[in-house]
């Protein structure tokens, strides 16, 4: 893949992140996807394969009324890219131990993808 081809699967990637689209987002994903979240160093949600990806995609979900990832920059390498992304996003449910429904988070940090052909095959979120 070019990185313009890898560009324009991320931005679809966003997009449908963004718009709560979990169809469009699995026409995106391997198979065999390895997926993580890191916050401040310590895994948060982790998924590895379809069926699991797709349940904390429909989790992910209900947590937010809406949300928005901004891309702010992208780095080409191989098969792997790095995005660095600014999010924002009012809750729909309190969240253990943190903001409350309502509220709204902002967080800015970095996500890597691997490519397998024309999908993602790892995805790893950094804030």
């Amino acid at each position: 893949m070019t990185s313009e081809e890898k560009r324009a699967l991320i931005k679809r990637y966003i997009d449908a992140y963004n718009t709560f689209d979990i169809e469009s987002l699995m026409e995106l994903i391997h198979p065999q996807v390895s997926f993580s979240t890191i916050e401040n160093g310590e895994v948060n949600a982790k998924a590895e394969g379809l069926e699991e990806f797709r349940a904390l995609a429909e989790t992910s979900n209900t947590v937010f009324q809406s949300r928005q990832q901004s891309i702010t920059g992208y780095l080409f390498n191989g098969e792997n890219a790095v995005i660095n992304i600014d999010s924002n996003g009012v809750l729909a449910q309190d969240l253990p131990g943190g903001p409350k429904a309502g509220e709204q988070l902002h967080l800015s940090g970095k996500t890597e993808f691997n490519f397998e052909g024309n999908k993602f095959k790892r995805i790893v979120n950094y804030s």
